[in-house]
């Protein structure tokens, strides 16, 4: 018998103790990890009733949070953004990744000298393009 509140409530749902023979999911695989996850609002995915320059302005504010705490979504579709009481909410990390931060691999000698002129560095198509970028 368990204790716990979540626990009962897994009972509750028929789940089986962990000494128990695995849960096969329609006899293909075995389920090792399961998760429950309350209603966090209605996907954006085909839904067109809704403020889109609102909702996409607060999906690129909260994209750019997740993005400052160094995790690139890494799945950004409206299929993974839900929708409730007018705000965006993020889901699905599955694809997130953690990016390190970047050590200068070393210094600019001031010896090298360069032309005046030259900005050859601003002809690259990638200047301005970080990683939140390329997931927007």
């Amino acid at each position: 018998m368990c204790a716990s509140r979540v626990c009962r409530a897994l009972e509750a749902l028929g789940a089986r103790p962990a000494t128990s023979l695995p849960i096969l999911y329609n006899g293909i695989a075995e389920i090792v990890h399961l998760m429950f996850m309350g209603y966090a609002g209605r996907t954006l995915a085909g839904q067109h009733n809704l403020d889109r320059h609102r909702l996409i302005q607060q999906a690129e504010i909260y994209l750019q949070a997740i993005y400052d705490l160094r995790v690139l979504q890494g799945d950004p579709i409206p299929g993974n953004m839900v929708e409730e009481n007018g705000r965006v909410m993020f889901i699905d990390f599955e694809r997130a990744t953690m990016q390190t931060r970047r050590i200068p691999q070393g210094g600019i000698s001031p010896n090298q000298k360069r032309k005046l002129g030259d900005r050859s560095w601003e002809k690259s198509p990638n200047k301005h393009i970080n990683c939140l970028e390329r997931e927007k």
